[in-house]
Formats: structure tokens, C-alpha cells, sequence
């Protein structure tokens, strides 16, 4: 019978933790900026809309200039116009954004030579 409730249990929180992370994506956000930078896009999002992001600044293009529609739209629709163009995905975990770049595919298996000293 325990078994039973903790599989329920589990089921339905990981059915709500989805849920509320695909939330987070389907806000409808309108920012008064024109054009800026990724940077600026990022920070905007963050004040005016309470929105976390994650990310490594070295491997995301904080400088690249955007343009946004000067228009309601859900924040998935944002993010990908924002980087549009570049290797960055986006992931939703426990309400924060995290953004990567994208790996590429592996395309087989690479050895290298090493040497070793004893």
C-alpha cells in the first residue's frame, strides 16, 4: 500500500513540476526595447518580470544587438527570437532559465596518443 502511495505521490509532483516549468515559457511578456543587447534583453526580463536565468556569460553572446517586435508575446517566442541565429538553447528547471550553448553531435570517437612517465 505504500508502494502504491508513493508512486502516486511521485507521479502526480512530477506532473505539476512540468507543468509549472512550461509556466514559466508560456508568460506573456512585452518589453519596450526596440533594439539591445542580449545583455540588456536578459536583465530587462529579469526586473521587470521576476524571470531567473542561468548561464555561463563566456559561452552566451551577451553582445549581441537584438531586435525585439514591439509586441506581446509568450517568453518562448522571446527567447527563441533572441537568439535566433546563434548556438544557444534554452531549458526550464525549478523555475529558472538555463541557457547553454548547444553540443554538437557526437560524430564518432576520438582517441588521442598519451604518454605517461613513471
Amino acid at each position: 500500500m505504500k508502494l502504491i502511495f508513493i508512486t502516486c505521490f511521485l507521479v502526480v509532483s512530477s506532473i505539476c513540476i512540468a507543468q509549472t516549468n512550461q509556466d514559466i515559457l508560456n508568460r506573456k511578456i512585452t518589453l519596450s526595447i526596440e533594439k539591445a543587447t542580449v545583455q540588456s534583453v536578459l536583465n530587462e526580463l529579469s526586473k521587470k518580470y521576476s524571470i531567473r536565468f542561468s548561464y555561463e556569460p563566456t559561452k552566451i553572446p551577451l553582445q549581441k544587438e537584438v531586435k525585439l517586435p514591439q509586441k506581446e508575446m509568450l517568453l518562448k517566442d522571446l527567447l527563441t527570437t533572441i537568439f535566433k541565429d546563434t548556438e544557444i538553447e534554452y531549458t526550464v528547471h525549478a523555475q529558472v532559465i538555463i541557457l547553454t550553448k548547444r553540443s554538437a553531435p557526437a560524430t564518432g570517437v576520438s582517441v588521442k596518443k598519451m604518454s605517461f612517465i613513471p
